[in-house]
């Protein structure tokens, strides 16, 4: 089997194994692959292993020995999977893989927005802590996440976690989805609002 990776340069800064892939076949990957190149490079390929790349009608229909293209993300809207579909080619994204990081980052821009560190470090950096009159000096606002509001849209994998983080902070929790889903850990607490409460009443959404 030829699997040919397109964009290995968005999932890997040479820290990960990609020789694990030469176990189903020859393995040929770009670091980066443009619009314009994609036919030309996957080719004869059977597999395509992509992030981003536009994987379109056109682009099938011109390499007929492709029959799975799998993705190192969540999302697959730059495949056609109509296309997909009536071409006999399977596609898989990654799932739930990135589910603690982007809880992670999700809690890193709220406290980055209500403390205000790069702020703060940046006034230490520049002298200026040791010339205040003060040895607390209130530069910047900053303010705590307990008793804050968060509204969660959706509540997948992604909002559990980030609610149960949300949670630990003291935060209350509201949430909007088309389904409703228990929450994953014991001592969770939300709360199902409708959007336009959440709209209302979340400081955060």
């Amino acid at each position: 089997m030829k699997i040919v990776i397109t964009d290995a340069k968005t999932v890997t800064k040479g820290d990960i194994d990609l020789s694990v892939l030469t176990e189903f076949g020859e393995v040929i990957p770009y670091p980066l692959t443009a619009q314009s190149q994609l036919i030309e490079r996957i080719g004869d390929a059977d597999a395509v292993l992509c992030n981003k790349s536009q994987i379109t009608r056109e682009v099938m229909e011109a390499c007929p020995n492709l029959r799975y293209i799998g993705l190192f993300a969540t999302g697959y809207n730059n495949i056609d999977v109509v296309a997909a579909r009536e071409h006999g080619i399977t596609v898989c994204n990654a799932g739930s893989y990135s589910t603690a990081s982007v809880a992670q980052q999700v809690l890193a821009f709220i406290l980055h927005y209500t403390t205000n560190v790069a702020g703060y470090d940046r006034f230490v950096q520049d002298g200026n802590w040791m010339q205040s009159e003060t040895f607390s000096p209130f530069v910047f606002d900053m303010s705590e996440l307990e008793g804050k509001t968060l509204g969660i849209f959706g509540f997948g994998s992604i909002g559990k976690a980030v609610a149960k983080i949300a949670n630990a902070f003291g935060m209350r929790v509201i949430v909007t989805t088309r389904t409703q889903r228990e929450c994953d850990q014991k001592d969770c607490k939300i709360e199902y609002v409708p959007f336009a409460t959440l709209l209302a009443e979340s400081d955060f959404i």
